[in-house]
């Protein structure tokens, strides 16, 4: 027979330790492991021979039933093949009886045996009553400190524990003792901490998992759990929901350190997660029977659900007073002819409806701020890494400078930061802050100190009351204060679009009135031909009648009098010429504006306004721009890049996903923009010398106006420049686009999407 090897641990490397696959139990019970399919038992744990009396040599490789009589075999084979086997059960072993704990783990079937320990109907029935008893006086509670320290009386009166202790979890894993019951005589850990490091991950995987721990003696030996030699590469089971699974040397270690050797711990979970524990400790070895252990395991349940509706009470208390104020807060907002203005300027403001010590908030370039906050180009800073940090719209902390370090400079301020995203593309957002809170907390001895025997990293020794003063965090965000800044914010925005509506509204009544004045300077343009005709006509006449006369009786002596009144109408017209240069200007009144512009920001932002077409088509887009920055006409060439680029997602060839190159080049004092496809292409043999033209289509079955390649084009000679197009019907289509300009940079970047 073989016995499984363990890999050595210690505090180095015990948060990766594989407690699970131990390979060895306590030796208050026996292990077997059998074939799920023929029962054969395939490994056993070296004690078999104290509970029974065969060997575990003798029962390896053999049939369950070399274990129990014909008759026990029958009812015992139909209790392991039930479809539910995960409950404890009475069994039979070799004419004795046992507690059957048998559950499933890495395709074998795990049976383990407890000596059966009968409970009187007097002891039940008392078991009962403390249930019933203590589920009433915890109903009457409503605090965590008063729920839990109730608990702790009752699993005392109940296990006789020297120590019985609650601790709370926090959200970097440490533990808080929130209520203790203990013997006269007994060192007080109330209102300690304990490090993360002394119930590492893997342990807190368990006690999720198999909620009741037990460790009858800390100093009892390990018992091997035996396979054949026959399979010398077997490995060791998953031992996970094991009810006798020997614990790590470590955690032992950690014990004895306590002056605890006798130990049990019933897990708090709360919606799935472990919340806190029931830590039982005891100076001499104790054993608890199953019974005993599950009623504790019973008030640990009762204990959880209702701390959960005590939490669930006191936030939805905490939520209507908060959805009240946030209900005034809008409204407050909605009168207001600036969102600004009526979130921060009025005595109801942010501040009223979180926790928070300050409020800021990015919206349509400006910068608003409330309370404690950094300076304003600290915030700056601080939003530019929120919107290149990732995808997330709601980030918050208490403990900001852990994930931005520049924030390590003003924690006083701002240790905790709940941060809403209204437009990462336009950098507004929606900030809160809590200020840093200097929290004295007592360890139960100094968390970082361990000692080293120059080959392990042990548990320290000293548990004596460590006083440690915490930096750089704030209170936490409460589920409250992020949910009501997110309802908030869902109402600004909502607010934002009315009022961008109403905007639009205006902006269309103000445009009938401009088409009712174009109309008019239509007119007055017609006005205009009728003034030239008129007033160009007379001085033009008139030359040529002077020149008539001049040329049907020529003299030298009267050329004076004539160049003086040709030139008189000349003048006369050059005059007129102005006057209605000045009208023109006056009547027509528009100009193109040219800036530099940011050809990346342009194309990023037809992008997002066409996300919805690329990721229904799958399209993908390739950018290749060399040329990064050009003074153009801002308006003109934004148009033109989108309705390049939806005209390549909207003909793209139904058999292939879009595939879209946007490249920027620079070539002499030209600068050069080009958008490619490989969608269904143009015959330009039928329809070339039509492409440009108003309301002309090419592809029958496209939602198609015509306009697109006509505005393009005029937009494009607007500018300066020119544009062509190459295509082969059914292969795709490259538009070219031509502006002469000397101040274009050209700085060569690429990028897939």
């Amino acid at each position: 027979m073989q016995q499984h090897y363990n890999q050595k641990f210690d505090l180095t490397n015990c948060d990766k330790e594989p407690i699970h696959l131990i390979g060895k139990i306590q030796p208050h019970g026996l292990l077997f492991i059998l074939n799920k399919k023929t029962l054969h038992i395939e490994q056993a744990s070296g004690n078999t021979g104290d509970f029974l009396d065969v060997a575990p040599t003798e029962v390896i490789g053999k049939p369950l039933e070399t274990l129990i009589s014909p008759h026990e075999s029958t009812v015992l084979m139909q209790q392991l093949l039930a479809s539910d086997i995960t409950k404890v059960q009475l069994i039979r072993l070799r004419g004795k009886q046992f507690l059957g704990f048998v559950h499933e783990s890495s395709g074998k079937i795990i049976l383990e045996g407890e000596p059966y320990e009968p409970i009187t109907a007097d002891e039940a029935l008392r078991n009962f009553k403390i249930l019933g008893e203590q589920q009433s006086a915890i109903n009457q509670l409503d605090t965590v400190e008063s729920i839990t320290g109730s608990i702790t009386k009752a699993v005392q009166s109940i296990t006789d524990y020297d120590r019985v202790l609650v601790f709370q979890f926090d959200q970097d894993w440490n533990a808080a003792v929130v209520a203790e019951t203990r013997k006269p005589g007994i060192h007080s850990f109330a209102g300690h901490h304990f490090p993360a490091t002394d119930i590492p991950k893997p342990a807190r995987d368990l006690l999720r998992i198999k909620p009741v721990r037990h460790i009858p003696d800390v100093l009892a030996p390990a018992v091997n759990i035996l396979y054949p030699t026959s399979t010398p590469d077997a490995l060791p089971v998953d031992l996970m929901q094991s009810e006798f699974r020997y614990p790590s040397e470590i955690h032992l270690e950690y014990l004895r350190n306590i002056n605890a050797f006798g130990s049990l711990s019933i897990s708090i979970i709360l919606e799935g997660k472990l919340w806190g524990l029931i830590s039982c400790s005891n100076e001499q070895a104790k054993f608890i029977n199953y019974w005993k252990r599950e009623l504790c395991d019973q008030l640990a349940r009762a204990c959880a659900n209702k701390l959960i509706s005590s939490h669930e009470k006191r936030n939805y208390q905490r939520f209507s007073e908060f959805k009240h104020i946030e209900s005034k807060l809008v409204e407050q907002v909605a009168c207001s002819d600036d969102i600004i203005k009526g979130l921060f300027r009025h005595p109801l403001n942010l501040l009223d409806i979180t926790g928070a010590t300050g409020a800021a908030m990015l919206l349509d370039n400006r910068i608003e701020t409330l309370g404690v906050t950094p300076a304003e180009t600290q915030i700056k800073e601080l939003v530019e890494w929120l919107s290149k940090k990732g995808s997330d719209t709601v980030f918050y902390t208490r403990e900001l400078s852990r994930d931005y370090d520049a924030a390590a400079s003003y924690t006083d301020t701002a240790s905790g930061l709940l941060a809403l995203e209204v437009s990462r593309y336009n950098r507004e957002y929606l900030l809160y802050f809590k200020a840093e809170i200097r929290e004295k907390r007592i360890w139960a001895g100094n968390p970082e100190k361990f000692f080293s025997d120059d080959l392990r990293i042990h548990p320290r020794k000293s548990f004596e009351q460590w006083e440690e003063v915490i930096k750089g965090k704030s209170l936490p965000w409460s589920v409250n204060d992020v949910e009501i800044a997110q309802l908030l914010l869902k109402d600004i925005i909502a607010i934002r679009l009315r009022n961008q509506a109403l905007r639009l509204e205006e902006l269309s009544e103000e445009y009938q009135a401009s088409s009712e004045g174009y109309k008019m300077k239509n007119k007055q343009l017609e006005d205009f031909a009728h003034i030239i005709t008129h007033n160009l006509r007379s001085p033009l006449s008139n030359i040529q009648a002077l020149y008539s006369i001049y040329k049907s009786t020529p003299n030298d002596a009267d050329i004076p009098f004539f160049l003086e009144k040709i030139k008189v109408a000349s003048d006369n017209m050059m005059a007129t010429i102005d006057d209605l240069y000045v009208i023109l200007k006056t009547r027509v009144g528009y100009q193109v504006r040219h800036e530099v512009v940011n050809v990346e920001e342009l194309v990023d932002k037809e992008i997002q306004n066409l996300s919805a077409a690329i990721i229904q088509s799958g399209a993908k887009l390739t950018l290749d721009l060399g040329v990064k920055r050009l003074r153009s006409f801002k308006l003109y060439l934004e148009s033109i890049i989108h309705n390049l680029l939806s005209n390549a997602l909207k003909y793209s060839a139904p058999e292939r996903a879009p595939h879209v190159k946007i490249t920027t080049w620079r070539d002499k004092d030209s600068v050069y923009l080009s958008v490619s496809d490989n969608g269904i292409g143009i015959d330009l043999k039928k329809y070339g010398s039509k492409l440009f033209g108003l309301y002309k289509t090419f592809h029958p079955n496209y939602n198609s106006r015509g306009l697109g390649l006509y505005l393009t084009k005029m937009q494009v000679e607007s500018l300066g420049g020119s544009i062509t197009v190459e295509s082969t019907a059914g292969s795709g289509t490259t538009f070219t686009v031509a502006l002469g300009t000397s101040e274009a940079t050209s700085v060569s970047s690429s990028k897939n999407r």
